[in-house]
């Protein structure tokens, strides 16, 4: 039975600027990679938000051991994200 992704509760919101908003939604989104259990070792896997064309750019780092888990990644960022941003997949496979 696969886990579902972590997604924070209705009330929770961001108290101040982009940057301290850009760290909660990394932090949220490496816990959602960390833990999910289709992602064996995502000690190798980073966030990062960057700001690109005006627009907020989540970019997903690293190694993974297959595509499957790779897809995943992108997968929780995207839903953990909840589509108000662009991700960008640059996890490459070992």
């Amino acid at each position: 039975m696969s886990q579902q992704p972590y997604v924070p509760p209705a009330w929770y919101s961001f108290t101040t600027g982009e940057r301290k908003e850009n760290k909660d939604l990394e932090r949220v989104l490496m816990e959602a990679i960390v833990q999910d259990p289709e992602i064996g070792d995502a000690t190798n896997i980073s966030v990062v938000i960057k700001k690109e064309d005006g627009d907020r750019v989540i970019h997903l780092l690293g190694k993974l051991d297959s595509e499957k888990e790779r897809d995943r990644a992108l997968e929780l960022a995207e839903t953990n994200s909840k589509s108000k941003y662009k991700v960008v997949n640059e996890i490459v496979l070992n």
